[in-house]
């Protein structure tokens, strides 16, 4: 959909509404895009706070020894547990 920028003041709410149920908004100025309002991206990553259920290090000059499976256990969640590494 494309609305120009003057109206787009009057009509913001509406076009919030529109943008939340997945329609992308275009704002026009003199009939070329200047903006777009598009519904938001999942964000991709560790979700918020991951990091903090991670033990520390218990020895600072043995991070870099292999860790056997029952240690390895408490440094990932369920989800990536069952993971297939990539390397």
């Amino acid at each position: 959909m494309q609305v120009s920028v003057d109206e787009a003041a009057d009509q913001f709410s509406r076009l919030m509404q529109l943008v939340e149920e997945g329609e992308t908004v275009t704002f026009v100025r003199d009939g070329r895009p200047v903006a777009e309002l598009a519904p938001a991206r999942p964000s991709a990553g560790f979700p918020p706070g991951s990091a903090q259920q991670m033990p520390p290090a218990s020895d600072a000059h043995s991070w870099w020894q292999p860790v056997n499976d029952s240690d390895a256990e408490h440094w990932f969640t369920p989800p990536l547990k069952n993971a297939v590494p990539i390397w």
